[in-house]
């Protein structure tokens, strides 16, 4: 427990300290970009909520840029299929990445070694959007508050479960992250996706679960599933009243789960900075705040250089999770 704080304070310092900066470099370097269509691997399904977002943006982002934007679904291995395509692109800015947290900083661990390394294969060009994601439990169970939660783990030991989307899912990690933080233990039960395990949970196969704000919603509402926790950095508006972990039971602790744009390695930092601008500027028209508020998203902003750090800090955090707890795709 112990460790794991001092592991995500000391990084969040020292990479908040870190300078990124590039050097010598002209503001006009990308002054000729692009100088063609731009491809945006979304390495998921069409329809999935990253998808959406990226057809929204890149819209626009094609008026701005004065060329097309097209949106390619690479789905498969958790996102590695399509992140790994782009990783071998060229550096040009012409072939870029719009993914979440799972196929940046958690599905390649999940082998070893890992199927990329992030921080050394690509180039971080912002943090687009970020969402929280809400602990429930079933109702029967005398749960009011994460405090309760950890208190009823430890004094039930080996009684507890909890559902996933799947070995290696940023529910089940996080959920593993949660559990080495405060010194309690559950049994995994690992679903085929969000649809299942909503299932198997409103079925009372699962006593805990880790859902994203909109797919949980209905279901509290109901009375189906009791809110007791979340996990972002700051509490969605749409649960106002229910905690943030770190808020509780494990100060400082944060399970992100955001949308990332990335470019392959090598990539001009003039054009990294050029794409970081313009995006920005698109996901703070009305239009596209709107849609985030619908989905209980907010848009951080932020530089290249918060970006750059904040994907090695994940790195980090959750490839520490995975090896501590063996977790591996399967």
């Amino acid at each position: 427990m112990q460790g794991i704080k001092k592991l995500i304070g000391a990084l969040a310092l020292s990479l908040g300290t870190m300078s990124f900066a590039p050097a010598g470099l002209a503001g006009d370097d990308a002054a000729d970009y692009p100088s063609g269509p731009v491809k945006v691997v979304v390495p998921v399904q069409p329809g999935s909520q990253s998808d959406v977002f990226a057809r929204l943006w890149g819209d626009m982002l094609q008026k701005r840029l004065g060329q097309p934007v097209v949106v390619e679904n690479l789905p498969g291995a958790g996102g590695i299929i399509g992140a790994k395509a782009v990783a071998g692109s060229e550096p040009d800015g012409l072939t870029l990445l719009y993914g979440s947290t799972s196929p940046i900083v958690i599905a390649p661990q999940l082998s070893d070694p890992p199927a990329y390394d992030t921080t050394a294969d690509f180039e971080p060009i912002m943090i687009a959007l970020k969402g929280q994601a809400v602990i429930a439990v079933k109702p029967s169970l005398p749960i009011q508050s994460a405090e309760d939660l950890i208190k009823y783990a430890k004094d039930h030991p080996g009684e507890l479960n909890y559902g996933s989307h799947g070995v290696g899912s940023f529910s089940h990690v996080a959920t593993e992250l949660l559990m080495d933080a405060t010194g309690i233990e559950m049994q995994h039960i690992p679903y085929n996706g969000g649809g299942p395990l909503a299932a198997g949970f409103l079925a009372g196969e699962v006593d805990v679960v880790l859902f994203d704000v909109l797919s949980l919603l209905p279901h509290a509402k109901s009375g189906d599933a009791r809110a007791v926790a979340q996990v972002g950095e700051s509490r969605s508006p749409l649960f106002p009243d229910i905690p943030t972990v770190g808020e509780t039971v494990a100060p400082g602790l944060t399970a992100n789960y955001y949308f990332g744009l990335m470019a392959p390695k090598g990539t001009p930092p003039a054009i990294l900075e050029k794409l970081n601008r313009e995006v920005t500027e698109i996901l703070k028209t009305p239009e596209m705040e709107a849609e985030a508020k619908k989905a209980s998203m907010v848009v951080p902003g932020g530089t290249v250089d918060e970006a750059r750090a904040e994907v090695r800090r994940d790195w980090q955090v959750w490839g520490k999770i995975i090896r501590d707890n063996k977790i591996s795709a399967q």
